[in-house]
């Protein structure tokens, strides 16, 4: 990636160094927040999709859903399909998210190896290592993160619109 501007990070003394890094800390803040956010929303619907496939078993034999159906199948069976194809989708974007924390964390690793081969600190590792080595496994390991950020985000939108399709159809054929 280019870099522009004239003044290193490292550079900024006074003022501009502590408004940068209020900056930085806001965004990190906020970023944490969106993050734990997202996990909390797939986790709610989640639940709220096992939790609605029960009460569906349990009531499948009542009155309420006696004689219903959708597209030329019985009501609670498709809402349960559907409702399992969002839980699904659910548990897929949790495990990409899992596995986007996982390369996140080694990303920061390999970053502050870098900082100390390129700043020739010690440190300890069972091969020496090269600043070009470091730099080319952080950039395959962000494309990495950026995929499976889109990926989760993509599951995400998958796993509320089958939700929201199955609770439509649910609250329409009733």
């Amino acid at each position: 990636m280019p870099t522009f501007g004239e003044k290193s990070v490292y550079s900024l003394e006074g003022e501009d160094a502590i408004h940068l890094k209020s900056l930085n800390e806001r965004f990190s803040r906020w970023q944490e927040k969106q993050m734990a956010l997202l996990t909390f929303s797939i986790n709610l619907l989640f639940t709220i999709s096992v939790a609605s496939i029960g009460l569906i078993i349990n009531n499948f034999d009542k009155p309420l859903f006696k004689d219903k159906s959708a597209w030329g199948y019985s009501l609670p069976k498709t809402v349960i399909f559907i409702i399992t194809i969002s839980s699904v989708l659910g548990i897929i974007a949790l495990f990409c998210r899992l596995f986007n924390f996982r390369i996140t964390k080694t990303i920061v690793r390999k970053r502050t190896l870098f900082f100390k081969v390129k700043n020739k600190i010690n440190y300890d590792n069972c091969k020496e290592l090269t600043q070009k080595k470091l730099n080319d496994k952080i950039k395959n390991l962000s494309c990495w993160t950026k995929y499976l950020g889109e990926a989760t985000w993509c599951f995400f939108i998958l796993q509320t619109v089958t939700f929201m399709i199955a609770l439509l159809l649910l609250t329409y054929k009733l």
